[in-house]
């Protein structure tokens, strides 16, 4: 059986807790660079879990971190 290889449609909807948003990414190209920088670190962290099903927020508080240097 295949692996989805791409994120559920729902996953922007359900990233509450994340910092960086439509209205952010529209005020600044910087601010569109670092979404679109956590967006593919996201991804990746979710594809290196194994595409599972469910709590996107874990894999993008984690890369959000990550870009902004705040990793622990």
């Amino acid at each position: 059986m295949d692996k989805k290889t791409t994120p559920p449609p729902n996953t922007d909807g359900d990233l509450e807790g994340a910092t960086a948003n439509a209205a952010q990414v529209n005020e600044s190209p910087e601010g569109a660079a670092e979404y679109e920088k956590v967006k593919q670190l996201a991804h990746e962290y979710w594809h290196a879990r194994g595409c599972p099903e469910g709590s996107p927020e874990e894999d993008w508080l984690r890369a959000e971190q990550a870009v902004k240097g705040t990793a622990e």
